[in-house]
């Protein structure tokens, strides 16, 4: 169920349509999930700064039950991160990946938790 939510003050019309579908397919490739599993969410048009001005930025998170750690988060971090440069034009300098490792207890889903299904 891994999650990546990006929050960056790109304009909407900057993002690409197909964009999330993209990174849907880069987070499960590189957290080995299911993209079934995958979502990724996009909030354009932030009012962010960094450092005091407003070039690109972005701020983000990404969310899993499990694939969490320091060397995972490396590795994700690399893959994420350049692909965020490449699609968004956000140098890898100006963008923060936080990341949070799920209890399996804490994610509901299909009416029930995902500690009733994994």
């Amino acid at each position: 169920m891994p999650s990546l939510v990006i929050r960056t003050n790109v304009p909407g019309s900057k993002v690409a349509a197909n964009f999330t579908k993209e990174m849907v397919k880069i987070v499960a490739q590189t957290l080995g999930k299911p993209e079934s599993y995958v979502v990724v969410m996009v909030h354009s048009d932030a009012n962010l700064s960094w450092g005091g001005d407003d070039e690109p930025a972005a701020i983000c998170t990404l969310s899993s039950i499990g694939k969490i750690s320091r060397d995972e988060n490396k590795k994700s971090s690399a893959v994420i991160q350049k692909a965020i440069e490449a699609k968004l034009g956000i140098s890898t300098s100006r963008q923060y990946l936080v990341f949070e490792d799920l209890k399996k207890e804490n994610v509901g889903y299909q009416a029930t938790t995902f500690d009733d299904l994994i």
